[in-house]
């Protein structure tokens, strides 16, 4: 356990890549169900000795103490994999921003986007292929708060809550062991089936 400025519990890890890690998520057993709510998103559920999520609330809140990067552990078909992102954050719950309906500040017409829990990430490398890119940028969506780019509900077709942009690409919180686009998805790695280990953990670098 480790704690961070006395108001987070965490888990931390010595083991990886130098130690000096928080995990944020694991998924290892299937022993909690990641198809929650939006509050149980923000202040995170499981167990840490067993599968969790830390929460998004604590996550934002250690990511805006300084500049993180994320290591992201995966198990598929027996094979361990990893991505590495060299910086991570997301935003604070109430994130707004100012964005155009094309992309384009000129041409495109200004609006005011709510953004909760924005996704970003820097740059990558790893052996497990950059699926997290697509996400980028996107706010975080749970099954009664749908806040991705699809018609429909991605958190609710895949039974868990993640950074969506359509559904695809990833989505490490979904149904533990399901295939055909509906479980812990890496696209890169998995092409629409699921992993069997997930461990997502960020470190201090400034």
């Amino acid at each position: 356990m480790g704690v961070i400025r006395s108001y987070v519990i965490a888990v931390c890890t010595q083991v990886t890549d130098g130690g000096g890690w928080i995990v944020i998520q694991r998924r290892a057993e299937g022993s909690a169900d990641f198809n929650r709510t939006w509050n149980d998103y923000k202040n995170g559920f499981g167990s840490f000795a067993g599968d969790f999520w830390l929460g998004n609330d604590k996550i934002s809140l250690i990511t805006k103490s300084g500049k993180y990067e994320l290591r992201i552990d995966l198990v598929f078909n027996g094979r361990h994999t990893f991505a590495h992102y060299d910086s991570f954050s997301i935003e604070p719950e109430h994130h707004s921003e100012t964005r155009y309906t094309n992309g384009d500040s000129y041409y495109g017409r200004s609006y005011t986007a709510a953004l909760p829990y924005m996704l970003s990430v820097g740059n990558y490398d790893g052996t497990a292929g950059d699926s997290l890119r697509d996400n980028d940028g996107r706010p975080f969506s749970t099954v009664d708060k749908d806040v991705d780019s699809s018609s429909g509900n991605c958190a609710e077709e895949y039974n868990g809550g993640w950074w969506f942009v359509g559904c695809g690409y990833s989505c490490l919180n979904g149904k533990w062991g399901a295939g055909s686009n509906r479980g812990m998805e890496w696209r890169d790695l998995t092409n629409g089936l699921s992993v069997s280990f997930s461990e997502m953990k960020i470190r201090k670098v400034a």
